[in-house]
This record gives C-alpha cells, sequence and structure tokens, in this order.
C-alpha cells in the first residue's frame, strides 16, 4: 500500500512539474504572439512612413500633416503596448523562464525596431514642418507680387 502511495506523489509532483512547463510554454508562445503583432504594426507603419516621403514634391502639404498626425496617434496609442510586452518579458527573464535567451534577444529587437520608427516619424514630422513653412513662404510670396502687380498697374493708370 505504501508503494502506491508513494507512486502516486511521485505522479503527481511530475505531473505538477509538467504542468508548470506546460504554463511557462504557453506563456512564451503568447509573449512571441505579440512580439510578432508588434513587429507587424512597426513594419507597417515604417511601409507607411517611406511611401509617404516627399519625392513628389511638396503638394498636398495639408492632407500629408493629417496622416502624420494619424500615424503620431497610432504610434502613441501603441507605445503602452510595448510597455506591457516589455515588462511581460522582463518579468519572464527574471524568473529565469527557460526562454530566456529568446525573450531578451526579441525584446533587443523588436525595442530597436521601434525605436528605429520613433525616429523615422520625428523626421518625417521634421520634413513636413518645414514643407508647410516653404509652402506658407511661397503662398505669402504669390499674394506679395499680386498686390505688388495691383499697386504697380493703379499707379500706371491714368484717370
Amino acid at each position: 500500500k505504501e508503494k502506491v502511495v508513494q507512486a502516486r506523489e511521485k505522479l503527481k509532483a511530475n505531473s505538477a512539474k509538467k504542468r508548470g512547463e506546460l504554463d511557462e510554454s504557453k506563456l512564451f508562445q503568447e509573449f512571441r504572439t505579440e512580439v510578432g503583432e508588434m513587429n507587424n504594426f512597426v513594419a507597417e507603419k515604417r511601409k507607411l512612413v517611406r511611401e509617404d516621403s516627399f519625392k513628389d514634391g511638396i503638394g498636398n502639404i495639408k492632407a500629408k500633416a493629417k496622416k502624420h498626425q494619424v500615424l503620431e496617434g497610432e504610434i502613441k496609442a501603441n507605445a503602452g503596448q510595448l510597455k506591457v510586452l516589455n515588462r511581460t518579458g522582463q518579468q519572464m527573464v527574471q524568473r529565469n523562464h527557460f526562454k530566456a535567451k529568446e525573450i531578451g534577444e526579441e525584446l533587443s529587437a523588436v525595442n530597436s525596431a521601434w525605436e528605429s520608427l520613433v525616429e523615422a516619424v520625428k523626421e518625417q514630422g521634421s520634413k513636413l514642418g518645414q514643407a508647410e513653412a516653404q509652402n506658407d513662404y511661397n503662398r505669402m510670396t504669390a499674394d506679395i507680387k499680386t498686390k505688388m502687380a495691383d499697386i504697380k498697374n493703379l499707379m500706371n493708370s491714368t484717370d
């Protein structure tokens, strides 16, 4: 009878250990899914930044400015998700998760990609600001030229 009880206790212990390993594995897979989603978000927005360059000149600046504001809003909204992802990954590493090395590497990669995206968006915002200023300057110059031509015509006309 005692052998049966010992075997049962050993089975319970092994079962609990296996359950813990499975839970850790599930947590890792959920983490990887979230990292993949964040990487997809970053890649999609990075592509948007490249597509919305100023290769086609400074035409339609207002529409580009609006799109840029939306992009900045999406990045701010997802920054919280990145913080949660980092916190989750760091907790897993601190608990000596069996995939701690991969978790650290994935966190490093996603944070690097995020920083690259943020820098690209800042640079685009700066260029957009310069383009808006140039556009305003051109419009103001054209208005002044028109007014000068009107004044010249008034001065040359004989009443």
